[in-house]
């Protein structure tokens, strides 16, 4: 496996992509057991379209409030029965960080996983916190990443704008970095929204705006999916946004959100989308195979209560997830 972190060979990646007509799939990867998931999926595909090489995103967050994953992973780390981090986000995820970039780090030979170039990004990384500023300040971290997304759409569109401006003035040579040009509601903010509220969606005027003055290299917008939606709401893809986002900006949209698409993931590539997160969906699927295995296995034998078992079950069940969203995206 290479893994692809200078700027110029991810924004070739990124063309490439748009030329085949297939997006990045770019899935979160938190564990070892994800990781191997995603890279066993893309080497399988390689080989089934007798493919030289492709390329995937292996993501993760640090301190996002919605789901922060460095942080959940840090060995202090506090979670309640429901699986809530309790811990605050006091210390320093960098060195969580490189750990996990140690992690992808361990398959960079080429034995293993030969036909595929793996990007790291940053998935969310949230501005207002300080511990991702200092991990997006980190010259290690930087240096390692392919794709950062500096994630200031916390504050009102100036301030996101002054904000991603100083960074992409700053590091934009030296990495690849990803911006949103409005304000994403948590899932809090999401909450107290009344359900017979329109849908919050991107202006494309607002957006060439952003990137304009920004000089990001790729943009997260509200597309309608369920990135930005909450129950109640009509949660569908706004293709025709799409399409007039990227007349706008040009081809250098991320899709957040795929799983109410279905099928439809097929054309978006279409619409100016290079770059497909991907997380929810595949983490429940993995749990959801667990928990059949268990069923029909039981919990008393350590063949399959040990670390490896589990670790086997949800690694298939992310590369057979990963193995559909790449057939999906793929022409």
């Amino acid at each position: 496996m290479q893994i692809i972190h200078n700027r110029r060979e991810v924004l070739t990646c990124l063309e490439e992509a748009r030329k085949a007509g297939a997006p990045v799939f770019c899935p979160n990867a938190e564990t070892p057991d994800e990781i191997e998931g995603v890279l066993n999926a893309a080497q399988s595909f390689a080989q089934q379209r007798k493919l030289p090489h492709i390329s995937v995103g292996l993501g993760i967050t640090a301190s996002y409030p919605d789901h922060p994953q460095l942080r959940r992973l840090d060995l202090n780390s506090q979670l309640t029965a429901e699986g809530i981090c309790q811990s605050e986000p006091t210390c320093s995820v960098v060195d969580r960080a490189l750990i996990w970039l140690d992690w992808i780090a361990a398959y960079a030979r080429p034995d293993i996983f030969p036909s595929v170039r793996a990007i790291p990004f940053l998935d969310h990384g949230w501005v207002p916190i300080p511990q991702d500023r200092e991990l997006m300040e980190n010259d290690e971290f930087i240096d390692r990443m392919g794709i950062i997304m500096f994630d200031a759409s916390g504050y009102d569109l100036d301030a996101n704008i002054a904000r991603t401006q100083d960074y992409v003035k700053r590091h934009g040579e030296s990495v690849v970095v990803e911006g949103c040009p409005d304000k994403i509601l948590s899932q809090a903010d999401l909450a107290k929204k009344p359900q017979d509220s329109s849908p919050f969606l991107t202006n494309p005027q607002s957006a060439a705006t952003f990137v304009s003055k920004t000089g990001v290299d790729l943009i997260v917008p509200s597309l309608g999916t369920e990135h930005r939606g909450q129950p109640g709401e009509h949660i569908y893809y706004r293709r025709e946004l799409a399409r007039e986002l990227t007349q706008k900006v040009g081809p250098i949209l991320a899709l957040h959100g795929t799983s109410s698409l279905g099928d439809k993931l097929s054309t978006v590539a279409q619409d100016g989308i290079c770059k497909v997160n991907f997380y929810t969906a595949m983490a429940r699927q993995a749990s959801h195979s667990l928990q059949n295995a268990w069923a029909s296995a039981g919990t008393d034998s350590i063949h399959t209560t040990c670390g490896s078992y589990l670790h086997h079950t949800r690694r298939s069940a992310v590369q057979a997830t990963c193995t559909h969203m790449l057939n999906l995206l793929t022409p």
